[in-house]
């Protein structure tokens, strides 16, 4: 038995295409060849195109407006740390863990490939976030 306090967790999947990764340079107009051009990327040590690090924060802060509202936008503080590329063609796996309580929170946060391993994690702090019902 653990005295842990319950809490909730949220998923979204997504396939990062190079359709998507060449999107996101196009708004950007981070063209940076490791991330748009597939020859060059291919003779690196990351043996084919990566995702920007500020698209896959993006897909980070989509789910967390999903669970949290946009009062986090103003008043939350994101902490990351990127800990393996996310390469194009990759299914990732963006996951949020609220605690059950306090209403002010640290939730964990997750990037994490189709098998488990973690590519990006950290934590958000949501200062007077809905309290979740597990």
């Amino acid at each position: 038995m653990t005295d842990k306090p319950l809490t909730c967790l949220y998923e979204r999947r997504i396939h990062l295409t190079q359709e998507l990764i060449n999107h996101y340079a196009a708004l950007s107009g981070d063209f940076n060849p490791l991330h748009v051009d597939p020859d060059y990327a291919m003779n690196t040590s990351f043996g084919g195109t990566i995702a920007h690090g500020m698209l896959l924060l993006g897909l980070i802060s989509a789910l967390i407006t999903t669970v949290a509202g946009t009062s986090w936008l103003s008043h939350g503080r994101l902490r990351v740390r990127f800990r393996a590329p996310v390469h194009s063609g990759q299914s990732v796996i963006v996951r949020i863990q609220q605690p059950a309580q306090p209403l002010t929170a640290t939730w964990q946060i997750a990037l994490l490939d189709e098998t488990g391993v973690v590519l990006v994690d950290g934590q958000v702090e949501i200062p007077h976030a809905e309290k979740c019902d597990p």
